[in-house]
């Protein structure tokens, strides 16, 4: 019997968000979650590694690890860290005509729990997913 790897992690930047996305969805897919909440987090995690490749430095990691209720997905940058203006508890739904700024609302919409910390050394976001 051939069993999934419990945990995956790996460096990103712009050039290799598409195939790290991919691989992030492959992995959720094999946790037993329903592909409706793989496709959330996958979104979520998406968002998150976009917001670091934007705001945080333009590269970081990603690990993502199975956990006794289910999944933890951990984002590092090495950027300056977030602005005092952002909420490190919640994120307010950005009007309909924003252009940007759904990424940290998806998160905190999309997962159980967000917890963001961040310093003039970087940031780091700890999503957290259910898997009934």
């Amino acid at each position: 019997m051939i069993r999934e790897p419990l945990s995956y992690s790996a460096r990103f930047d712009l050039a290799a968000l598409t195939s790290v996305r991919r691989a992030v969805e492959t992995w959720l897919s094999r946790t037993g979650m329903s592909h409706e909440r793989a496709g959330d987090t996958t979104v979520a995690v998406t968002e998150m590694l976009g917001n670091a490749i934007k705001h945080g430095g333009g590269s970081g990691t990603v690990q993502l690890s199975r956990i006794a209720r289910g999944v933890r997905c951990v984002i590092n940058d090495d950027g300056p860290g977030l602005p005092d203006r952002v909420d490190r508890h919640r994120a307010p739904r950005p009007a309909p005509t924003a252009v940007g700024g759904r990424g940290l609302w998806l998160a905190f919409a999309l997962c159980t729990a967000v917890q963001l910390s961040s310093s003039r050394h970087g940031t780091q976001v700890e999503l957290i997913v259910d898997v009934p």
